[in-house]
């Protein structure tokens, strides 16, 4: 089975996610796991601005890297 893209390798630890969701590279799998990552973003926002006891800033840092590369990666390959 092929690896998935490097900055994709963490998203176990940063959310619950199957192997065949980071794996979807279609359109429409792209969508979903950005829509995904939006929302756990929000929650994670939420956390952080309750002063939550489990918010995690490293856990933050890496979603907000993920969403951003992914969203940049779909626009540059499907938005022509």
């Amino acid at each position: 089975m092929e690896q998935p893209p490097r900055h994709l390798r963490s998203l176990p630890w940063l959310m619950a996610v199957a192997p065949s969701e980071f794996a979807d590279r279609s359109s429409y799998g792209r969508a979903a796991l950005i829509a995904k990552l939006a929302r756990m973003l929000a929650a994670e926002r939420q956390r952080g601005l309750a002063g939550h006891w489990t918010y995690e800033p490293a856990r933050h840092r890496a979603l907000l890297a993920v969403y951003h590369h992914e969203k940049a990666a779909f626009h540059r390959d499907f938005q022509a």
